[in-house]
């Protein structure tokens, strides 16, 4: 059975370099679902790049109540309603500013 692993690590900006591994997940689980535990976990994070797996209402909220800054890609077709989460409302218009 062929598969692939997820390797989650934390990376200092301004270095480049791997601060520390986080977490190792099959591509079974879902890795959006597992923010939270990940950065709460870590040290010092001032942001979180994500795809759209971690496009959620509740990782946008978490991030925002955490004054994180959420550099994750929006999932296509999303509207700009905010339904729970001000901060993917915010992301959406955003990231839809720069679209061609």
């Amino acid at each position: 059975m062929k598969g692939h692993l997820n390797i989650h690590f934390l990376v200092e900006i301004k270095t480049g370099h791997v601060v520390s591994i986080v977490d190792f997940s099959s591509e079974k689980m879902g890795n959006g679902k597992r923010l939270v535990s990940r950065v709460e976990e870590s040290v010092r994070v001032i942001g979180v790049p994500g795809d759209g797996a971690y496009d959620s209402r509740a990782n946008f909220n978490f991030l925002r109540w955490r004054h994180i800054k959420p550099v994750i890609r929006i999932r296509k077709g999303s509207v700009q309603k905010s339904t729970g989460s001000e901060a993917r409302k915010l992301a959406v218009i955003e990231q839809q500013a720069f679209k061609p």
